[in-house]
């Protein structure tokens, strides 16, 4: 079971298009935390903050281009938290 949201490309897309920072797939360590991948490279604890407002004010252009894997991924998340809900 993947243990990762969104793909690789297309989050390091969302940092680069949110201004965040700017990370080269192929620099990236081998691994399922994005984050803390993007953190090896930068050297320095990283800010969600930036690509995680870039993608609320712009999801109407940037939800379509998600892949259904990605969508999958979501859909099984919502789908354990209404579990924890009932």
């Amino acid at each position: 079971m993947n243990t990762y949201l969104f793909d690789a490309d297309f989050y390091l897309a969302l940092l680069k298009q949110s201004g965040a920072d700017k990370v080269v797939k192929s620099k990236l360590s081998p691994g399922n935390r994005i984050v803390k991948r993007i953190e090896r490279v930068t050297g320095q604890p990283f800010d969600h903050y930036r690509p995680a407002r870039h993608f609320l004010e712009n999801q109407m252009s940037l939800v379509p281009s998600l892949d259904a894997d990605t969508l999958d991924r979501f859909e099984s998340l919502f789908k354990g938290l209404q579990g924890l809900l009932k």
